[in-house]
């Protein structure tokens, strides 16, 4: 996750450079690097979820304990937020307990 995040960071610090480069008024710059910075957070939160999935898959004692069991994987996920769409792939789990899938 660590190399994937670099990435994103790199990309992100290299496109800001080349935001102030160009130049402009306060106000092209501050609109651009905004929208930058956004779809940053964004790809960042997606890995956020990306590694949550990878924890549950990993830790099998904490799933049968609660009962629950993997049904899908790689569901493709889009959430709107403040900062632009999310995208993230997810896996169905199944709660035996009380027969309901969450995700």
């Amino acid at each position: 996750m660590e190399k994937i995040v670099s990435e994103v960071a790199e990309n992100f610090i290299k496109n800001i450079l080349e935001i102030l480069s160009i130049g402009g008024s306060i106000e092209e710059i501050e609109t651009v690097a905004l929208r930058e910075v956004k779809d940053c957070a964004a790809k960042l939160i997606g890995i956020h979820a990306r590694a949550v999935d990878v924890a549950i898959v990993s830790d099998k004692s904490i799933r049968r304990e609660h009962g629950y069991a993997i049904e899908r994987r790689g569901d493709e996920r889009r959430i709107t937020t403040l900062i632009g769409e999310v995208n993230y792939e997810r896996m169905s789990i199944a709660i035996k307990k009380c027969l309901k899938i969450a995700f």
